[in-house]
């Protein structure tokens, strides 16, 4: 009798490692419906056991209902099915299925690949794409300036007399530091307009130099063809003049 628990004991050792050895197999690669129908019973046995000892018998019922449910369900197609797409999914398919279609174009559209970025020429320019775009826009103070410039000089001299009747107030430290700051814009917006103005004065010269080598070009073929040209009729005179000479010879 006392070696029969032993017995038992290395019996349900072999079956446990046998499992373990089991559900390594059943995580690896692929599901078959027999790893499918192992699994269920492996879970539905383990659950038994460790609910077995619990008092209340409606318990280990519920879940032993629950664990055959599910088991019922592991051995329809359908779910095999889904157990082996399942299996066989990439993870980059599992992350594609979970979003959808323009937040895959956006995120790809939003981040780029270290090989793109290793190729990025180096910028040259010291000022930004936006600094440019600012300068090209035309700027609220010349604006301003050139509608007090229409104005009359009747109305000019009324203002200044009226400002110097009234007396001007001491500008506020915020008022300077407004103006200080315009003005600092505005210098800085001059800066990239001569910068813009330079790289366009270059790319001009660069045009002019390619023009120039096609005119290079053109007028080398243009000398080709006059080469030609005159070869060809000083061919036609001595073809006539053989034909003439000829003529001769014969009468």
């Amino acid at each position: 009798m006392a070696g029969n628990p032993a017995r038992s004991r290395s019996g349900s050792g072999a079956s446990h490692y046998g499992m373990g050895d089991d559900e390594g197999s059943v995580l690896g690669t692929g599901l078959t419906s027999r790893q499918l129908e192992a699994f269920g019973r492996k879970v539905t046995t383990t659950a038994s056991h460790l609910m077995s000892t619990t008092t209340d018998p409606t318990v280990s019922a519920h879940y032993q209902a629950a664990m055959s449910g599910i088991q019922r369900e592991l051995r329809r197609p359908g779910a095999q099915r889904r157990m082996f797409a399942f299996a066989q999914t990439t993870p980059t398919e599992l992350v594609r299925s979970k979003f959808s279609t323009s937040e895959i174009q956006y995120r790809a559209l939003s981040s780029l690949p270290d090989d793109l970025l290793q190729h990025l020429p180096e910028d040259t320019s010291t000022y930004s794409l936006f600094q440019g775009f600012q300068a090209s826009i035309h700027d609220a103070d010349n604006e301003h300036r050139k509608s007090h410039r229409r104005r009359s000089s009747h109305g000019q001299k009324r203002l200044e007399d009226v400002d110097r009747n009234t007396g001007a107030l001491p500008p506020t430290i915020g008022h300077l530091k407004r103006e200080r700051d315009s003005l600092n814009h505005r210098l800085e917006m001059m800066g990239v307009r001569k910068n813009m103005c330079s790289a366009e004065i270059h790319e001009i010269d660069n045009k002019i130099m390619n023009l120039n080598k096609m005119r290079k070009i053109v007028l080398d073929r243009l000398a080709g063809l006059e080469m030609d040209e005159a070869d060809l009729e000083h061919e036609c005179k001595s073809r006539i003049k053989e034909r003439r000479r000829r003529k001769a010879v014969v009468s």
